[in-house]
């Protein structure tokens, strides 16, 4: 109604009122609307089921469900997406339509494979598209496709919510998931809208309010010193766009796995760790100042536990206690220094 005022003053119509008849706080109030994120009950189902979708809708899954694109984002990626860095680690550039700039996030090795062997595939069957998920035109594809075959799975497998209905998937709730587990996860929220994009803080925070209670003062320090199991400390190299000091944190942080005394930087979704109590021999671990007096309870353990070895006289705990407490030296050392 206020506009249709402003227009008849402009053209100035006969009889049009000569002041303000309606304000802005006459309107009502819109509610907020809250963000709409899809149950981890759902996600186990779904990712149970992959195996039953289309080679092309699968990988797309997988993707949104990692980097929470928005549909139009995931639809256009295009090949060549792939960044490694120095240390062989992916990272993920598309293009922000809603924003109109480009984009960059951390992706697991498994999803970076999942796209190399589809681009070599789109390739091999569209040369001529530049597309990662081309239509048999070359043309993207287009969001209903992707919507429709998983409400189709959703269907034929019968996955259904905790109420036992059958669940209507929609393509923007992967993005809502992957913020609302992350603000779960204490992320801090400001990387949090680094990660999704988000143009303000105001955006970020729908999903916060979620989760409130669950939320630390902080995941880790900015640029903390992190340092390997051999005591080497992790450099961030700011000499080109993969290795920006930022997307190097995402690395580190966003898809590690937290250990009572460090980080294991396996990404989550490559599953269990196959060699349980040996992180301080594994390549992947890493740890920060924040579980120093960890490091130093164990080290005082092992002194005793080595002491009882060499008296006993038993050589293999001797060799083994030998190389723990050679391996918390190094990293309490670097840690300290």
């Amino acid at each position: 109604m206020e506009g249709l005022f402003s227009t008849l003053l402009r053209l100035e119509w006969d009889d049009v009122p000569s002041k303000i008849l309606i304000y802005s706080e006459d309107y009502p109030k819109i509610p907020r609307a809250k963000p709409r994120f899809i149950d981890e009950f759902v996600l186990e189902q779904l990712n149970s089921h992959l195996d039953k979708l289309p080679e092309y809708i699968a990988t797309m899954t997988m993707i949104v469900q990692e980097c929470g694109m928005r549909i139009s984002e995931l639809c256009t990626l295009k090949k060549g997406c792939l960044l490694e860095d120095k240390d062989g680690d992916f990272f993920l550039k598309y293009y922000q339509w809603k924003m109109k700039k480009e984009h960059i996030v951390p992706i697991s090795k498994e999803v970076a494979l999942l796209i190399k062997v589809r681009e070599d595939k789109v390739s091999e069957e569209f040369p001529d598209s530049e597309y990662l998920f081309p239509r048999k035109d070359g043309s993207p594809l287009k969001q209903e496709t992707f919507r429709g075959e998983l409400n189709k799975l959703a269907y034929e497998q019968n996955i259904v919510d905790k109420s036992g209905e059958i669940y209507r998937f929609h393509a923007h709730a992967f993005r809502h998931t992957v913020g609302t587990r992350m603000i779960n996860n204490g992320m801090p929220q400001h990387i949090v809208q680094k990660f999704l994009g988000h143009e303000s803080p105001e955006m970020t925070s729908r999903y916060a309010h979620i989760f409130d209670e669950t939320l630390k003062n902080e995941f880790t320090k900015f640029q903390e010193k992190l340092v390997t199991n051999n005591g080497d400390v992790l450099d961030l190299d700011e000499d080109n766009e993969v290795d920006d000091v930022e997307l190097q944190w995402f690395k580190k942080n966003i898809n590690a796995q937290v250990l009572p005394n460090g980080y294991c930087r396996l990404p989550v979704v490559a599953g269990g760790c196959p060699h349980a109590n040996a992180c301080l021999d594994c390549t992947h671990f890493c740890t920060s100042k924040q579980f120093l007096p960890q490091h130093e309870e164990q080290l005082e353990r092992t002194e005793e536990l080595l002491a009882i070895a060499k008296d006993k006289q038993w050589q293999r705990q001797v060799e083994t206690n030998s190389r723990v407490k050679e391996r918390l030296e190094q990293i309490i050392g670097s840690l300290t220094g």
